[in-house]
């Protein structure tokens, strides 16, 4: 759920460095996870209106990660909570 669904997974020990890439399915348009990792809380919560893919992310201090949207578009963030918004293909 964590690695697919919600789309959070660790690429550095302790989750100092995350990878966000959920991969919604059909018949699913909401998913809310969080974790607690050694750094604080990583958090990825989504839903599907339409085609329309909104996302809510939180970041750990202290760490950062790479944010990848259902639409295949990649960024580099800090921590932080961030709001993305695409639209799925």
């Amino acid at each position: 759920f964590y690695e697919r669904l919600a789309g959070m997974r660790s690429v550095a020990p302790g989750y100092k460095k995350i990878l966000f890439k959920p991969e919604p399915i059909a018949g699913v348009d909401y998913v809310k996870a969080s974790l607690e990792t050694p750094y604080g809380k990583a958090a990825s919560s989504w839903k599907v209106e339409g085609k329309k893919f909104t996302w809510n992310i939180e970041v750990p201090a202290n760490t950062t990660a790479t944010v990848v949207s259902p639409d295949g578009k990649s960024i580099e963030l800090g921590s932080g909570k961030y709001t993305i918004e695409s639209s799925l293909p």
